[in-house]
């Protein structure tokens, strides 16, 4: 039994979408009763992406406009999405932590990930499905490499179109 069990309390495992671009704040309600709120597409984004992390089991998403070109975290490209209410596909990105504090481990996964998402991207899915379930047993915790199995294995029996663009579309909050 973990600590917080013991103890009464409960384990906390906040999931954060990050997103870039113009806001709002605004407030909404009545009657005596206010919310503030942000709203605006970057906000919508930055939602769903949180939304995301429950699909990928992951922590920390963000667009490839936020994790680019910062070279203090590591960060691992996980794909195109085209998430619920967007036309375009967004490209997301796991944060893992600060690029001063990863392990080799870390790196391994990365390495071994950006392997099998060519081969998915290839729609080679016997060779991706390999990599990904080659990675859940080395990296059990690991999400994304559970979730692009599990994907490659449907794909191998219902492919997508032959014009697919490697975008997975996300119908689900």
């Amino acid at each position: 039994m973990r600590f917080a069990e013991q103890h009464g309390s409960r384990h906390f495992k906040p999931r954060v979408g990050l997103h870039d671009g113009d806001v709002y704040v605004g407030h909404t309600g009545g009657g005596g009763r206010f919310l503030y709120s942000i709203v605006g597409d970057a906000a919508n984004t930055a939602a769903r992406l949180e939304s995301l992390n429950k699909h990928l089991g992951t922590r920390v998403l963000a667009a490839n406009s936020i994790a680019r070109d910062v070279d203090e975290i590591l960060s691992r490209p996980l794909g195109a999405f085209r998430l619920r209410g967007k036309a375009e596909p967004t490209s997301v990105f796991e944060i893992l932590g600060r690029r001063d504090s990863v392990t080799s481990k870390h790196l391994d996964l990365c390495a071994q990930f950006a392997e099998g998402l060519v081969a998915f991207q290839r729609k080679d899915w016997a060779t991706a499905a390999a990599l990904f379930e080659s990675m859940t047993k080395r990296f059990v915790e690991d999400g994304p490499s559970r979730y692009y199995w599990l994907r490659c294995q449907k794909y191998a029996g219902e492919p997508p179109p032959e014009d697919w663009p490697a975008v997975i579309h996300m119908e689900e909050k």
